[in-house]
């Protein structure tokens, strides 16, 4: 099963891998008819009469589907089956509007589930259950590889005495409805630590200060990070099961697949380099094929992406084969991180698109403790407090070698926000450059100062000869001009 086609009806066109989806009515669109005015809704942008996003209508009717189909008596069964010696005393199963709202998991639709074990002690549990309706709409199959390496990521951690949620799989022989792919995980308390929270990281000053209470909740995070590491693979993917049961490293299942068809992913890989060369031709062939975002964008991400590949070719480090290999969290930000008031860590949740990656790149910053204006700067040797306050805390835990990997990381996030996207600033590419020193290899110098006109300019010359970007500029896609009555004020 492939891709879904775009929403326009009778159109036989995929709707786009990336930024493909309708912040209106919701619905996934192709190359060529994200902007175009018989998608109606681009004609609200284009006049300024855009309305907002209604969260209700970006879950349903899929919510109300979800809950329709769940069966309490089989959530009962398998949960208590998984616990032995406790019995649910309650099943959080609700189809109101205010809770379809107010159920806004990015990915996944949250059932609780309170347990009581013999001694009247109680516990949460809660069932996870993916969503299509996520700005996501892969196919089923997608869906089902994403939970099964969640769940094969979270069992490795557990296992390996990682503070991580204790997850078990939906059972081979449930009886719930085909189209709910689903886990369940326990609960792990505490809250995001609210000075990381997004919205207040939104506000903050470009470095802002680290009080007592923060040092200490970041050495919190130094010790997870350390128990982290005890886990180690010996591949490059996600990891996953083998026919047996066994956790493997399978297949790379990145947040956007690198196929619109079946395999859908690619790897295991053995080095970095075969990685990341892997993730930059597929997308370069997605964009190719104008499978992964719209004409805005293709140009200059089709010559972002030239670019990285040109870093990935000239850095020798990355073509190390030897592992061991780590868990990176593809989504650290802070409200996967729960702490307690103190600032101690509980835990670490949300695991659906980890993968296996050397060490310099999975103990490089998370995500939360990097400036929110890191595209709009090339200098990666000024860190911010909270850089340095992870590096201290490496230190004086005596593990001067993830402080260095903190020192030494912002490349490699750079990097993984980059092919994430398939885009980059052009402050992006010079960091990285310089971070990698790709000019040293290359023989070139990269301008201090460069608007973005002037380096796409650039760019097209440096790669002329490119025959993908050839045909990219060759084939330009205007945007139909909108119909007179639509431009009248109203």
């Amino acid at each position: 099963m492939s891709f879904i086609n775009c929403a326009i009806p009778n159109c036989i066109y995929q709707a786009l891998v990336e930024r493909g989806r309708c912040g209106l009515c919701c619905r996934q669109y192709c190359f060529y008819h994200l902007n175009d005015p018989v998608h109606h809704c681009c004609i609200l942008r284009k006049t300024n009469k855009w309305p907002g996003i209604s969260l209700l209508k970006m879950k349903e009717p899929e919510i109300s589907q979800l809950l329709s189909l769940l069966d309490e008596k089989v959530i009962v069964s398998e949960i208590e089956t998984y616990i032995p010696d406790h019995k649910v005393t309650k099943v959080h199963i609700k189809s109101t509007e205010d809770t379809i709202v107010e159920l806004r998991g990015g990915f996944d639709l949250l059932i609780k589930i309170d347990l009581e074990d013999v001694g009247g002690q109680s516990q949460s549990w809660f069932m996870r259950i993916r969503k299509r309706s996520s700005g996501r709409p892969y196919p089923d199959e997608v869906l089902r590889m994403n939970l099964e390496s969640e769940v094969a990521t979270c069992q490795a951690l557990f296992e390996g005495g990682v503070d991580v949620p204790q997850t078990f799989p939906r059972p081979g022989d449930s009886k719930q409805h085909p189209k709910l792919i689903y886990c369940y995980q326990s609960f792990i308390p505490g809250d995001a630590w609210p000075p990381f929270d997004p919205v207040t990281k939104f506000n903050d000053p470009p470095n802002p200060p680290v009080d007592y209470l923060t040092l200490n909740h970041i050495k919190s995070v130094a010790k997870w990070f350390i128990q982290l590491e005890k886990v180690q693979f010996d591949k490059i993917g996600s990891p996953s099961f083998d026919t047996s049961g066994k956790i493997m490293v399978g297949p790379l299942v990145e947040g956007e697949p690198t196929k619109a068809i079946p395999p859908y992913f690619d790897g295991p890989f053995t080095s970095l380099k075969e990685r990341y060369l892997n993730v930059i031709d597929s997308k370069l062939r997605l964009l190719r094929n104008r499978e992964l975002v719209g004409p805005d964008s293709e140009i200059y991400s089709y010559l972002v992406l030239l670019e990285l590949r040109e870093i990935v070719e000239n850095v020798k480090e990355l073509e190390k084969k030897k592992g061991p290999f780590y868990v990176r969290h593809a989504d650290d930000h802070s409200d996967h991180c729960r702490a307690t008031e103190d600032g101690e860590v509980m835990g670490v949740i949300d695991w659906e698109w980890a993968y296996t990656t050397s060490k310099e790149e999975a103990f490089s910053s998370p995500d939360t403790l990097l400036p929110r204006v890191l595209s709009r700067t090339d200098d990666d040797h000024i860190l911010t407090h909270r850089e340095e306050a992870l590096i201290q805390a490496y230190e004086s835990l005596n593990r001067p070698d993830l402080a260095e990997c903190v020192r030494e990381g912002r490349k490699y996030s750079r990097l993984m926000r980059c092919l994430h996207h398939a885009w980059a600033s052009i402050h992006d590419i010079r960091a990285m450059r310089k971070g990698f020193k790709v000019d040293l290899v290359a023989g070139e110098a990269y301008p201090t100062e460069e608007s973005k006109e002037d380096w796409v300019e650039r760019m097209k010359l440096k790669y002329a000869d490119d025959e993908g970007l050839k045909w990219v500029l060759d084939n330009p896609v205007f945007e139909p001009e909108l119909p007179e009555e639509c431009l009248e004020v109203k």
